[in-house]
């Protein structure tokens, strides 16, 4: 499970987004497995925090 500094699409505050391309999941799976992601193991989700810097315009 990732957070981002990105609102979602779906967001009601009106604030423009950019989706989520291929290449930043591709980064932040390589970044969630360099921080001990080890998504054979059964659990809880392995939550990878990149909200920082996020500012609603609400």
């Amino acid at each position: 499970m990732v957070t981002t500094n990105q609102p979602h699409l779906n967001n009601w505050f009106g604030t423009q987004v950019s989706p989520i391309l291929t290449g930043q999941v591709a980064d932040r799976n390589r970044t969630a497995l360099s921080d001990g992601w080890t998504p054979e193991d059964p659990g809880s989700p392995f939550h990878l925090d990149q909200s920082a810097g996020f500012a609603s315009s609400h």
